[in-house]
């Protein structure tokens, strides 16, 4: 298994914008909703956990390849220029499409690291609302990948005569699901069927949370486990805001998950400071499947294999 902590590369990142004058801070919402129970079928996660770790497998060009109940059908790129693609299907999820997270390529690095906010490119621009802004480094990672991978998407829709589409990826990858989605959501006639993602970065500034919200809301939800350092960055003092949708495994790598509603819940992940956050965990046990370098994870991935 091939694998770059995102977290390490956005330490250096931040640093070197931390030298850059300060931007003025533009702060989204902080929900102050209690927790609740999952939204979503926990099992749901477990198998998107799974199909996002495959993605950092060399063995994901055997097509027919079997990752709990999905089936690989098409893998693209190797996480070198591109981050690698793959797309399943699954009688659970529908049409998957997974994306890698941060590998040790300079230019997956340096997507990591190119912090502006910039205005929506390509087929972004018409699915978030007026006044929303990207991450410059998660955009470009996405658009380089965005229209072979949405052609074959459409193609296995056909195929598999099935118009469910879901989008998952750890890191990087997580941030890359989430324009998918939002992409999808606007160009697919049935729209999105979801999007699972794991270890999310702030993705966008406080408009494209509430365009997300707005599109999507009650599809997307992203985990975080424990005390991850990835989803604190960017730092919402530099316009940087989350959507809502936060499953948050506290204490990290146990089966105590909870549904943390609105954008920034304040008794979610917030209630660890950046100084109490670590790299650890955003490797880890999601919902019973090992996704990451630093735990049990094997190749091929598995799905719900670790029992608490």
């Amino acid at each position: 298994m091939r694998f770059f902590g995102l977290a390490a590369t956005l330490f250096s990142a931040l640093a070197v914008v931390g030298a850059s004058p300060a931007r003025r801070a533009n702060y989204g919402p902080t929900s102050y909703q209690k927790p609740e129970g999952l939204p979503v079928n926990w099992y749901e996660l477990s198998l998107a956990a799974g199909l996002s770790s495959q993605t950092y497998c060399d063995d994901s060009d055997i097509y027919g390849l079997s990752v709990g109940e999905g089936t690989l059908l098409w893998s693209k790129w190797l996480g070198i220029v591109n981050q690698r693609v793959n797309v399943y299907h699954t009688p659970t999820l529908g049409v998957t499409v997974a994306f890698e997270g941060t590998t040790p390529s300079l230019l997956s690095i340096l997507h990591d690291g190119e912090l502006i906010l910039e205005d929506p490119k390509g087929p972004l621009k018409d699915a978030v609302e007026g006044g929303a802004q990207i991450h410059s480094g998660f955009q470009d990672a996405y658009l380089s990948v965005a229209e072979e991978t949405f052609k074959k998407v459409q193609s296995v829709m056909k195929e598999k005569n099935d118009t469910r589409v879901t989008t998952t990826g750890h890191s990087l990858g997580a941030a890359m699901g989430l324009l998918a989605a939002m992409d999808y959501n606007h160009r697919l006639e049935q729209g999105l069927h979801r999007s699972l993602v794991f270890g999310l970065p702030r993705v966008g500034n406080p408009e494209f949370a509430d365009s997300v919200d707005k599109k999507i809301g009650g599809k997307f939800y992203y985990a975080v486990n424990g005390g991850d350092w990835v989803p604190h960055v960017p730092f919402r003092e530099w316009n940087y805001q989350h959507p809502s949708g936060q499953i948050w495994i506290h204490p990290a790598n146990s089966k105590n998950w909870k549904f943390y509603p609105g954008e920034e819940n304040h008794f979610g992940a917030n209630q660890v400071g950046i100084e109490l956050t670590n790299m650890s965990d955003h490797h880890g046990w999601y919902f019973h499947t090992a996704l990451g370098e630093h735990v049990v994870a094997t190749c091929p991935a598995t799905v719900n294999t670790h029992h608490y």
